[in-house]
């Protein structure tokens, strides 16, 4: 019995080692280790050269003063453009309709003045006319009454016959008659009169205000002409005609100022980048400008960029050419 124990023992020794063998021939050869990534080799040399784009070192953006549509622009990228220049103009409804309302109140008001300022030259015409009408009835009221009190003297004492007294009489109280009545349309004329000069008074001052108006509302609408502030080239103009524009759109047009002052902008390999340091001397070639090579030094590393700073001595130098850049390295 011990004898078969052993033997069974034994077996199973030799099953678990043949399973172990089994196990490690079937498992799958482990894969190599990833070689280390390769480090760019360092740039040795004592000049960097690189291609890259000029730019404006100054640059002034625009926005407009007012939100709506861009209803027209005057201007192209590229263009060279004078301080106060339209750019561009910008249409607000609201602006639009409170203007011609206003400009509607001021012609209508200009009309009615105008037609008051005639009614007052007629009515003190008329009101004259009734002057003069009024003199000659106190003229001919004197007359007649020195002449009925005359009678009046002469009939108490009898020295005059009494048709003639009548008659006299009868003269004066016509005469009082006319003059009571020059004298009501003298006054309701000049009444008239006065009161058309209140009414053309009152006309004027609500005149220069509705004019006040009107010139908010010009404003307003003049708000919506963008104009340059000041001289240099447009090199960025990020609207279109019937685009809905904002008043802080800050960027809307950029206009490059000081164009003599240029840079440029390079991306040049890591190994190279690495060497580049600020205030580093470097040439700038133009193809405008044949073989001159001109005086430049680095002004910035942002980034992978490199910002080469230069003066243009000619005009045809502008924004947005290529340049061919050599930096001295220290």
């Amino acid at each position: 019995m011990r004898g078969k124990w052993l033997l069974a023992g034994g077996v199973a020794v030799l099953l678990a080692i043949a399973a172990g063998s089994l196990t490690v021939y079937l498992r799958p050869p482990s894969e190599p280790p990833a070689p280390a990534p390769e480090l760019p080799a360092a740039f040795a040399g004592t000049e960097a050269q690189a291609a890259g784009v000029i730019r404006a070192r100054n640059v002034r953006p625009v926005a407009p003063s007012t939100a709506g549509i861009l209803e027209e622009v005057f201007v192209a990228v590229g263009d060279e453009i004078y301080e106060g220049q339209l750019l561009a103009k910008v249409k607000s409804g609201r602006a639009e309709a409170d203007k011609e309302r206003a400009a509607l109140e001021v012609e209508r008001l200009q009309t009615r003045i105008n037609n008051l300022e005639s009614a007052v030259i007629a009515s003190r015409l008329e009101a004259s006319r009734a002057q003069a009408v009024l003199s000659r009835a106190r003229d001919e009221f004197e007359k007649a009454n020195k002449s009925y009190q005359r009678q009046q003297l002469l009939i108490r004492e009898g020295a005059t016959p009494r048709r003639v007294f009548e008659q006299s009489e009868k003269v004066f109280g016509e005469a009082r008659a006319e003059l009571e009545s020059a004298t009501r349309l003298a006054e309701i004329a000049d009444a008239e009169a006065a009161s058309l000069v209140k009414e053309i008074d009152a006309a004027k001052r609500t005149l220069q205000e509705k004019m006040e108006d009107l010139d908010e509302a010009n404003s307003a609408v003049a708000a919506g002409e963008i104009k340059s502030p000041a001289s240099g080239m447009l090199i960025a103009a990020r609207a279109k005609p019937g685009d809905q524009v904002t008043a802080d759109a800050t960027g809307l047009f950029e206009i490059a100022v000081e164009l003599s002052q240029l840079e440029v902008v390079m991306e040049p390999p890591p190994p190279v980048l690495a060497r580049i340091k600020e205030g580093q001397t470097a040439g700038v070639r133009v193809a405008e400008l044949a073989d001159e090579e001109l005086a430049g030094k680095v002004r910035k590393v942002v980034g992978n960029q490199v910002l080469v700073e230069f003066t243009a001595p000619n005009p045809a130098i502008r924004p947005g050419l290529t340049a061919q850049v050599r930096i001295r390295l220290d």
